[in-house]
């Protein structure tokens, strides 16, 4: 009588053909890290990263490669979501720190931290991930305060190679400017030079960083312009669906349009000799 087929009795490529089908996201789809969000999640790769040792080294790159997209969605509630989320796993500070290393302790605390049910704040997690998403749509100045360290430590210690970026700044102007004077290129700087574009431009251009891309919607503001393709925008996209009293499907459908940018050209925009351009983030 023969004996019994087992799991592990199975080639190595048999099984992650197997695992892929349990821990990809369906149809191209994304993985959300926000805490709130990641409790309905449908993949939850915790019981078969517990299944076996060896399930877990074959599981492991399947998850956090290139096969899924991580979402750090800072639009609308989600960014108030994640920024309570660390300022609590922050409340885990010891008592005896005093207030003037309080801050770089909480700086090491969470970089550090392992466990829980937020990706972000596991470290060896947070280190194995090759492709991240990120959305914001209110240049909020503590995005990165909050966030670049995180970003900086998966650039420079951890694996991710493709970075997306898309802003949604819904606070276009309804007029295009014809020229770009001095006040438009002081707006400009103030706009690139200061958190969290700042930052977050500059990451991009990490060398760890191999495939990088900066988005913008249709309905932007105009210091953008400068810097997609063409240089030239339909009216339409500085106007807010509805403001202009018409609210017609070809303004909603400007303002849902996705622009890539040339983050080089803003780079070397803001930094022209790149005195600030760092080659590797202290971490």
């Amino acid at each position: 009588m023969p004996e019994p087929l087992h799991l592990f009795d199975l080639p190595v490529d048999i099984l992650s053909l197997i695992l892929q089908q349990l821990l990809t996201a369906p149809d191209g789809g994304t993985i959300p890290l926000c805490p709130y969000r990641a409790l309905s999640l449908g993949i939850n790769p915790v019981p078969i990263f517990l299944i076996h040792p060896s399930i877990y080294v074959i599981a492991h790159p399947i998850f956090y490669g290139p096969g899924n997209t991580f979402l750090l969605d800072l639009t609308g509630t989600h960014a108030s979501h994640v920024r309570h989320f660390i300022d609590d796993a922050a409340e885990d500070l010891p008592d005896d720190v005093d207030r003037s290393g309080r801050q770089q302790a909480q700086r090491q605390l969470l970089l550090r931290q392992t466990g829980g049910r937020f990706l972000l704040l596991s470290q060896e997690a947070r280190r194995r991930v090759r492709k991240l998403e990120i959305r914001i749509d209110r240049l909020r100045g503590w995005l990165w305060e909050y966030l670049g360290p995180f970003l900086q430590d998966m650039a420079v210690s951890g694996e991710l190679g493709d970075l997306t970026l898309v802003v949604d700044d819904g606070t276009g102007s309804k007029e295009r400017p014809q020229s770009t004077s001095r006040a438009f290129l002081r707006q400009r700087k103030r706009v690139f030079d200061k958190p969290p574009l700042e930052g977050l431009v500059r990451l991009l251009a990490d060398p760890g960083i191999r495939e990088a891309r900066l988005r913008v919607k249709g309905r932007h503001d105009r210091a953008w312009c400068e810097f997609h393709q063409g240089n030239e925008c339909n009216p339409l996209s500085f106007l807010r669906p509805g403001n202009d009293g018409n609210g017609d499907d070809a303004a909603k459908k400007e303002a849902e349009k996705v622009i890539d940018i040339n983050w080089r050209a803003i780079l070397n925009a803001v930094d022209p000799e790149g005195r600030g351009r760092a080659v590797a983030w202290q971490v």
